[in-house]
Order: structure tokens, then sequence, then C-alpha cells
């Protein structure tokens, strides 16, 4: 064992097993760089840690050093979460990049790893994307095993980083979840649709997340008309016998969801 996580509770009479060649196991000796954790050696190969709870709001990290004279020594590092400090995303966003853990609070709107679980999250205040979640005890690729889905709500304690100057959180520990979620967002698979000049149709699919609501399309130009039906957006758009393009947009409403797709039809090519 080189590495373990460890939860907020800490950990008692955990044991590393330790092997050796050619010299005698009884004559290890036992060492920890952090007065939080406590390790000693059983001298018959046995390495018992006790590991305190955490009180703190940082993730902590801590070694347990196992050396024998003229040896070259293992090290193996406890990662331990702390309590947490309870934030909206907006704090969290302008929060520094430190190890000060923080307690989120959010529905699921994306998804993009199913295996590690990389998701964004959304609260009243922004939203703000996720790399990675881990159990509660640190382990990683928790999402499948968390049950976490699109739409649900999902607590996560997790420290701010940031990639390519984005902020982020990062290995995320699981905390709680509840489906459904309590937010509304959809999905659309496409925003922007063209027709050649023949016209046709077009479908558009659409997920409703946490809202129960009627959906409603509007066209600005008559060239085009829209109907919706069980996740499908229809776009028709008539023949342009016309030169010039055409553009145009479809606004589709449900409660207070509100998405714009946008429209283009080429004009008739001169024979």
């Amino acid at each position: 064992i080189d590495s373990k996580s460890v939860g907020m509770a800490g950990l008692e009479n955990f044991e590393i097993a330790v092997t050796t060649t050619n010299f005698n196991v009884k004559d290890i000796t036992v060492t920890s760089d952090v007065d939080w954790i406590s390790a000693e050696s059983d001298g018959n190969g046995k390495v018992v840690v006790d590991i305190e709870a955490n009180s703190t709001t940082y993730l902590r990290d801590g070694k347990v050093i196992i050396s024998y004279p003229g040896a070259n020594s293992v090290e193996v590092v406890f990662t331990q979460v702390g309590d947490g400090i309870k934030a909206t995303i907006a704090e969290f966003l302008a929060a520094a990049e430190d190890d000060t853990l923080y307690e989120l609070s959010g529905t699921i709107i994306s998804e993009v790893n199913n295996t590690y679980g990389n998701f964004t999250i959304m609260d009243d205040t922004g939203e703000v994307y996720i790399y990675g979640l881990c159990s509660p005890e640190g382990v990683q690729k928790y999402w499948a095993e968390s049950g976490a889905k699109l739409g649900d709500d999902i607590t996560i304690k997790t420290v701010r980083s940031s990639y390519n100057g984005i902020a982020q959180g990062e290995n995320a520990i699981f905390v709680k979840l509840a489906s459904p979620g309590t937010r509304a967002f959809w999905t659309f698979d496409k925003t922007n649709v063209d027709f050649t000049s023949n016209g046709g149709s077009v479908d558009v699919n659409v997920e409703i997340y946490n809202l129960d609501e009627q959906v409603t399309v509007a066209s600005d130009n008559a060239q085009f008309t829209a109907s919706y039906t069980d996740g499908v957006l229809t776009i028709t758009a008539t023949e342009n016998t016309a030169s010039e393009d055409i553009e145009g947009k479809i606004t589709v409403t449900c409660g207070t969801l509100s998405q714009i797709i946008t429209l283009s039809q080429s004009g008739k090519s001169a024979d």
C-alpha cells in the first residue's frame, strides 16, 4: 500500500502488512510526520495505524514512514477529508485555490465522464464543473456506485482548483443525493438548423428535467413552422424560390425555460 483515503471520522486500528528480505521484521521502525496519525509496529510484520477525526475545514495529508537501518524507507500517504465550509457556487468560484474544503449542493445538469464522474452542477447562484467524484472515503471512480444522474440534486465536498484558468472542483467527496432534483433545465441536441432551398423538416431532440409544464413554440418567420411532441421539436421550412437566403428563429418555452433555435435557408440557385 502506498496511499489511502480516510473519511472525516478518522480511522482506528488500520493494519499495514510488512514483509522483509534479508533482515528481521522485528527491527523496523515506524514514525509519522503529523501529530494526528499514530503508528507502531507489533514486531511481527504488522504496523497498526490510528488516525484522529478531522474537525478542520481542510483536506489534509500525512505520512507513516516504515524504516530499517541501511534499507530504503517506505512511506504510506494518508489523505483525509475535513468538515468543509458550506458555500454557494458563486462563493466557491470566488474563493482562492488552496486546500480548503467546500460543501456544495446543486442539480446535475451535465455528465461528461461516467467512469470517474466529471459533471456540472447548478444552484441558484451559478454553475461549476466537477472533475471526478469520489466515495465518502475518498476512493475515485464513484459515479456509477453513487447512482447520480442528470437532474438529481447532489451534495459534495471539494477543493477549489482550476483548468486553463477556469475554476472547477476536483476529486469531490460524495455526501448525499436526492432524486428528482429541484432545479429545472433542459438540453437540445442542436440549436442551429440549416435548410436547403427545397425546404423540408428537421427533428430536434429535447430532454426536460424537473419540470412538468406544457411546451410552446413560436416562429418569427412564416417560412418556418414548428411543433413539439414527446421530446421532439419538429421544424419545417417551405421551399425558398427566391435567390436570397432566409433566416429565422424558433422560440421554445416551458415554464421559466426558454431556448432559441436559429434557422437559415439557402436561396434558389439560378438555372
